[in-house]
C-alpha cells in the first residue's frame, strides 16, 4: 500500500517525524518582565573611593521592563535580553552635564575634596546571554550568565573649591559575568515564571586620566513570565490536515 501524501509530496510520515523531531528540542520562549517584581540597585565609588549616595530617597534603584528569550528543557539557555532601566525621577545633572534636574533612571551624589559630584544614569538596557546552563530541579546556576550593557550613559557634573567640570560616560559595551548565585524556573503547566538574580558591576573612567578610576554595581532581581509552545498542538493540527487530505485523496 501507498503512503498518503499531502500535496508537495510529503508523506504524513514524515510530517510526523519532522513534528516530533522538533518537539524533542528544547521549547524558546519569550519572557516578559514584570515591572512591578524586577527592581535593581545602584552603588559604587568614584574617582578611587568616594561611595555614591542617594540624591534623594529611592534615586538608586529603579523598576525594569523588557523581554528575555531563552530555550528551556533539562537546561536553560539564555538567548538574547532587553532589559530596560524606567525612569525614576529627576535628577542632576541634565543630559549635557549642566546643573539641571532632568528625569533619569537612577540619580547619584558624592562628596570629596569640597567637591560635590552629582551623577544621572539615563536610557540604561542591558543583555543576558549564556551557554545552556543545567537546571538542578527548579534551579539554575546564574553566575553562568553574561551581561552586556547594550545601551546607557551616566551624564556627570562637579563643582567645589578647586573648579568644575561636567561630562557624559558612554556605559555601552560593557560585559562581565554574572556575579550572582542561583536563580529559579517554576512551571506550572503552560505558564513559567523566570527569576534572574542580578550582580555585575561596570567600571569606567571620570576623572579622563585613562584608568578606570570609578565603577558602578547593580543589584537585584528580574522577574519574567512566559508560557512554553505546545508541541502537540502542533502536531495535532497537521494530523489533522494530513487525515482530511488523505480522505480527500481516497474519494
Amino acid at each position: 500500500m501507498k503512503a498518503v501524501k499531502f500535496k508537495g509530496g510529503l508523506s504524513i510520515a514524515i510530517m510526523t517525524t519532522v513534528v516530533l523531531a522538533c518537539a524533542s528540542r528544547a521549547p524558546a520562549v519569550e519572557f516578559t518582565i514584570d515591572q512591578q517584581s524586577s527592581s535593581l540597585t545602584l552603588s559604587g565609588e568614584a574617582l578611587g573611593s568616594v561611595p555614591l549616595q542617594e540624591q534623594s530617597s529611592g534615586s538608586l534603584t529603579t523598576t525594569y521592563q523588557g523581554t528575555i528569550n531563552a530555550q528551556i528543557g533539562s537546561t536553560i539557555q539564555f538567548d538574547i535580553a532587553v532589559a530596560d532601566a524606567d525612569v525614576s525621577g529627576d535628577y542632576l545633572p541634565d543630559s549635557i552635564g549642566n546643573l539641571n534636574t532632568a528625569p533619569g533612571d537612577y540619580g547619584a551624589y558624592a562628596y570629596y575634596l569640597l567637591t560635590d559630584l552629582y551623577a544621572a544614569v539615563r536610557e540604561f538596557i542591558f543583555d543576558m546571554n549564556s551557554a545552556p546552563i543545567t537546571l538542578t530541579g527548579n534551579s539554575f546556576d546564574a553566575s553562568s550568565i553574561t551581561i552586556i550593557t547594550t545601551q546607557g550613559y551616566m551624564d556627570w557634573n562637579t563643582a567645589g573649591a578647586f573648579g568644575n567640570d561636567q561630562g557624559r560616560e558612554d556605559l555601552a559595551g560593557n560585559s562581565n559575568l554574572n556575579q550572582a548565585s542561583n536563580g529559579s524556573l517554576v512551571i506550572v503547566g503552560l505558564d513559567v515564571t523566570l527569576t534572574v538574580p542580578i550582580d555585575f558591576t561596570m567600571y569606567f573612567d571620570l576623572s579622563g586620566d585613562g584608568q578606570d578610576d570609578s565603577w558602578v554595581n547593580v543589584t537585584g532581581d528580574i522577574v519574567a513570565m512566559g508560557t512554553i509552545p505546545e508541541p502537540m498542538s502542533l502536531l495535532l493540527l497537521l494530523g489533522g490536515a494530513g487525515f482530511l487530505a488523505s480522505r480527500r485523496r481516497l474519494r
